[in-house]
């Protein structure tokens, strides 16, 4: 109806890039946690997962979401307000340790007034565009 004449075609069209949109963040929220494990793996113990231990690990996230998902909303509803207590902790909890652990502390001057080219620095590239 709002479309006009095009309207079932582009409601067709958004219904397929909702559904793939749906998929690749299903997919990328599953994949970022091996990831993060495998790196945190390596720098804590040199260890590395194997393919198939990441990608078993992936399905378990996979099964973990489809599982959550199927809980009645009032189920639901207290896992999201726990994780929302809990992100919002541990922001507070980061913002008010890592100061304090820090062995050294720059001036704020150091903070507002200086500036450094990060990208002609660090790769070389000398256009800003």
């Amino acid at each position: 109806i709002l479309g006009g004449r095009g309207g079932p075609f582009l409601g067709w069209i958004t219904g397929w890039y909702n559904l793939l949109g749906q998929i690749a963040i299903t997919t990328a929220a599953a994949a970022a946690p091996v990831v993060m494990l495998n790196a945190m793996l390596q720098l804590a113990w040199e260890y590395s997962l194997s393919p198939l231990a990441q990608y078993g690990i992936f399905l378990g996230f996979i099964a973990l979401a489809g599982v959550l998902n199927s809980m009645p909303g009032r189920v639901l509803a207290n896992f999201i307000a726990f994780t929302l207590f809990w992100n919002f902790a541990s922001v507070v909890i980061m913002a008010l340790t890592l100061p304090a652990v820090q062995p050294f502390h720059r001036p704020a001057k150091f903070l507002w007034a200086t500036y450094y080219d990060v990208m002609q620095t660090s790769t070389g590239i000398t256009n800003n565009v």
